[in-house]
């Protein structure tokens, strides 16, 4: 959020104040106001000064730290926004950075605040029992009451070091029953095209997709994070399967759709890293709760 309000800086203006100013306080959030005069975006119904911090002892700079109630215009959406602004009084700046640290001004805040949300989050969230289908376990047995659900990408490279391990592990249990959902990440352009060669590969009888094509390791291949040519991702597979798939074998409408819903169901339990693991539906200590009954 905050550096969707640095973007906003110089757009935005002043409406209402939650407490008095100084005159350079004023002079600050003027200069806003009157920024956003020259921009017909947005239309600002209130601004609240909620903040004002000294970033030095002589309190030469100062953070000022606002929100925003706007209205997009060309969309007529209304939204709420923070933002924060830095001034001396004399000049006015976008981003404060701590030259001994090298964090933002508010970084390490915001990400205290955000690590704390996901716990309240993983207190509470328990993972549905639709999540336990047949068609994605992978190991174990199904009829089990102990239920591992794994949300990974093939090329990320801590789901390679970890992901072979859980399978290994499970794959001749009884008493536990593993299920694999794919969420293949932006940062990795091929990602997705190894994905649907997978879910292909399975449609066409191949055991052990999963843990071959973790073991092999893509990395071995190419650089999985600048190759942008699937049909590198498709010769690769084809290697390490022996099997002679095209680019246009995997990329079906019915493999595309799988892979969609695989990514809703990520989304639907928060999934915000690969890989995620949870042991009998709980995000909390899940890793450490899995080795503890896989050790047994």
């Amino acid at each position: 959020m905050i550096k969707k309000a640095i973007k906003l800086s110089l757009l935005l203006g002043l409406s209402t104040s939650l407490f008095a100013i100084s005159s350079l306080d004023k002079k600050v959030l003027d200069y806003q106001e009157n920024a956003i005069k020259q921009n017909n975006a947005y239309i600002l119904h209130t601004l609240k000064l909620e903040k004002k911090e000294p970033l030095d002892d002589k309190n030469l700079w100062n953070a000022y730290k606002l929100q925003l109630d706007l209205t997009q215009k060309d969309n007529n959406k209304r939204f709420q926004t923070p933002m924060i602004v830095f001034s001396n009084g004399k000049y006015i700046s976008n981003e404060m950075i701590d030259m001994s640290t090298g964090q933002r001004y508010g970084e390490a805040e915001q990400q205290s605040k955000s690590r704390q949300k996901r716990k309240e989050f993983e207190t509470s969230f328990t993972l549905p029992d639709n999540y336990y289908k047949q068609d994605h376990l992978i190991a174990g047995n199904h009829d089990a009451k102990n239920k591992v659900v794994l949300f990974s990408d093939p090329l990320c490279v801590y789901c390679i070091k970890s992901v072979p391990a859980i399978i290994n592990k499970i794959k001749s249990r009884k008493d536990i029953a593993l299920y694999y959902y794919d969420f293949p990440l932006n940062m990795h352009p091929t990602a997705q095209t190894v994905v649907l060669a997978m879910m292909q590969a399975k449609k066409d009888g191949v055991k052990n997709v999963e843990l071959e094509v973790y073991e092999a390791n893509y990395e071995n291949f190419y650089n999985v994070y600048r190759e942008k040519n699937p049909n590198k991702a498709i010769e690769a597979f084809n290697e390490i399967f022996d099997t002679t798939y095209k680019l246009q074998d995997v990329n079906t409408n019915a493999n595309k759709k799988q892979l969609e819903h695989d990514i809703k169901m990520a989304l639907g339990a928060n999934v915000q890293a690969t890989p995620s693991v949870l042991f009998n539906g709980s995000y909390l200590n899940s890793r450490k709760k899995l080795d503890i009954f896989l050790s047994k």
